[in-house]
């Protein structure tokens, strides 16, 4: 187990940061936000990607569920379909066609198993890329099922708002943080994401709930 233990953190770490990205992304997506404007640290990925697994909830669950018994039931019936292949008598004639001695038999039905093989871990793979599609597509979806959801803790009252002020103007306008970066933030004014350079800004101030 201590010896897998490199190969299992490292496939781990993958598909958190995978989820998390995704998830980030379907959140902004929602809110009308640029992802690339607002790059994630290795560790907030990562977080974010424990924050989808749990935002995906039951329902995402059922969906996996069923995804993987989809898969589960395909893979069977392909392994069954080619393990009739193998014994059919059409491929043992296929084999023996050209064959002249039992040493090149042996070495046809080889290459044919080979063959197959292939092919069965080929279609393995294939299920294996689209449950991981499966995946991400909900995880996507979970962000934006999300950022709807704050989207109506905001006209709720139930965040925080803050009053921005901007340098060279007297307005001040209420609005909800989404996320800041070194030089932009973005607010949520009046249900419209608006970006804001920092160097635009001169004071943010928390209020009371409205």
């Amino acid at each position: 187990m201590l010896k897998h233990a490199s190969i299992i953190i490292t496939l781990t770490t993958a598909i958190l940061y995978t989820l998390g990205l995704t998830f980030y992304q379907g959140y902004l997506f929602e809110l009308g936000v640029e992802e690339t404007q607002f790059p994630l640290t290795v560790d907030r990925t990562l977080f974010q990607g424990f924050i989808s697994i749990t935002t995906m909830g039951a329902k995402a669950i059922v969906y996996l569920y069923l995804t993987a018994l989809c898969v589960t039931i395909v893979a069977m019936v392909g392994n069954i379909f080619l393990e009739q292949i193998k014994t059919h008598m059409v491929a043992k004639k296929i084999a023996g066609l050209f064959s002249s001695t039992s040493e090149e038999t042996e070495i046809k039905e080889g290459f044919m198993s080979f063959s197959l093989k292939v092919a069965e871990n080929a279609s393995y793979l294939i299920l294996f890329f689209f449950f991981g599609l499966v995946v991400l597509v909900l995880c996507e979806k979970a962000g934006q099922e999300a950022a709807i959801e704050f989207k109506q803790r905001c006209e709720r009252g139930e965040i925080y708002p803050v009053s921005i002020s901007l340098k060279n103007s007297e307005e001040v306008f209420a609005g909800y943080s989404i996320v800041c970066s070194n030089w932009q933030c973005v607010y949520l004014v009046n249900g419209t994401a608006i970006v804001l350079n920092k160097s635009d800004i001169r004071k943010v101030v928390t209020s009371n709930k409205t």
